[in-house]
């Protein structure tokens, strides 16, 4: 059998010369899925989906990052014009 006809044949035919339909190839699945509109369309919308979450989650956590950053900058160092002291008495807790 000539190369070509083996990758003419349609998918679960023989290509051996027998009347029994052979299995098809993860090869031959994968290139017919490939081929077929409907699942270049659903890989496009999940490949679409999953970046722009990374993309929600990645503003998200700058944003975090940023407003913690401001607040630990916010908060004075203990020196001699600030000095700690406890908030309530000992026997509130």
């Amino acid at each position: 059998m000539k190369r070509s006809e083996y990758y003419d044949s349609p998918p679960n035919t023989a290509r051996s010369g027998s009347d029994e339909p052979q299995p098809e190839t993860m090869t031959a699945w994968l290139e017919r899925q490939a081929a077929n509109h409907h699942v270049q369309l659903a890989a496009t919308a999940v490949v679409s989906g999953i970046t722009v979450a990374g993309l929600i989650y990645g503003a998200q956590a700058a944003r975090r990052k940023l407003a913690v950053d401001d607040l630990k900058a916010s908060i004075p160092e203990l020196n001699e014009s600030y000095h700690a002291q406890k908030v309530c008495h000992p026997h509130h807790w």
